[in-house]
């Protein structure tokens, strides 16, 4: 399964979080997690949820140019709204049993602030 979704708000990246009102990234974090729900549910087209136990799942993050790029780690922090989302679509029954790829960065001018998620069910 392969969804294009809006990235998360630079504020939620792992480098910004102590400079945000624990209020605003709540609200922040609420609000993306439900446009993920809502987008990955568009994608379904009224399909079945498949609630996959386990899965392996691989993120592209389109940046406006390199510079932006986020470390490893502060990249896959910064998916957190987007797993807990397609959880709430229904795609995961759980996030905890899922297998993260390292994320890959690219410079796209016309895909910034979308991200792609692939999602292998078949390799845990």
């Amino acid at each position: 399964m392969k969804l294009r979704l809006s990235a998360p708000p630079r504020e939620l990246s792992p480098n910004r979080r102590s400079s945000l009102h624990h209020m605003k990234r709540s609200a922040l974090v609420k609000g993306h997690r439900r446009m993920v729900s809502i987008e990955a549910r568009h994608s379904a087209r009224g399909g079945a949820k498949p609630r996959w136990e386990s899965a392996r799942v691989s993120v592209t993050i389109y940046h406006r140019q390199e510079s932006h790029f986020l470390d490893p780690g502060d990249a896959l922090g910064w998916m957190k709204t987007v797993f807990d989302g397609l959880t709430d679509a229904g795609v995961f029954a759980d996030d905890r049993r899922l297998t993260h790829l390292p994320v890959l960065q690219v410079v796209d001018r016309e895909r910034f602030g979308q991200l792609d998620v692939e999602i292998d069910p078949s390799l845990p």
